[in-house]
């Protein structure tokens, strides 16, 4: 969901694109394809972007423009994008790759990766600012102040 533009955007699993619709008159807004078939999606209101993770990889979409911004090789069966607004950067588990690959929000280079090993699944980041994610094996927990400093080449961290 997007509240700024009172939309719901939606995709089927390993289906080839994703759908935003209006929720004031429920009308088709876009169609985004995302080679690959999406696995998952993830909203990120404060910069207008829709990133679709994907069997290889990710595309991303500007919501402003209705343009696609980037397409990236990332792992092998990536799960939702997860947005850590605080220090700029995007974490995307994939599945059987076994890594969590991190972004920079901003220009979304891939800045590298925390090894886990196969099975990961779903992460949030949570009020005490910890990611969390978890896998086959169990459940991975990091602190995002450390990521961050670790991550962040400019090394201004919040």
């Amino acid at each position: 969901h997007h509240p700024e533009r009172d939309a719901l955007f939606v995709g089927e699993i390993f289906a080839d694109s994703a759908f935003g619709f209006s929720l004031e008159d429920h009308s088709l807004i876009q169609k985004y394809p995302s080679i690959g078939g999406i696995i998952e999606l993830t909203v990120d209101p404060e910069v207008d972007r829709l990133y679709l993770s994907n069997m290889w990889g990710m595309d991303v979409w500007d919501l402003k423009t209705g343009q696609r911004i980037k397409r990236m090789r990332l792992g092998t069966v990536n799960r939702h994008p997860i947005v850590d607004a605080r220090h700029e950067l995007i974490y995307v588990p994939s599945t059987v790759t076994g890594r969590i690959f991190v972004l920079d929000r901003n220009t979304l280079e891939e800045l590298g990766s925390i090894t886990t090993g196969y099975g990961l699944r779903y992460g949030l980041i949570t009020k005490e600012a910890k990611l969390i994610v978890s896998a086959n094996s169990g459940t991975y927990s990091f602190d995002t102040q450390e990521l961050a400093e670790r991550f962040k080449t400019d090394k201004q961290v919040p």
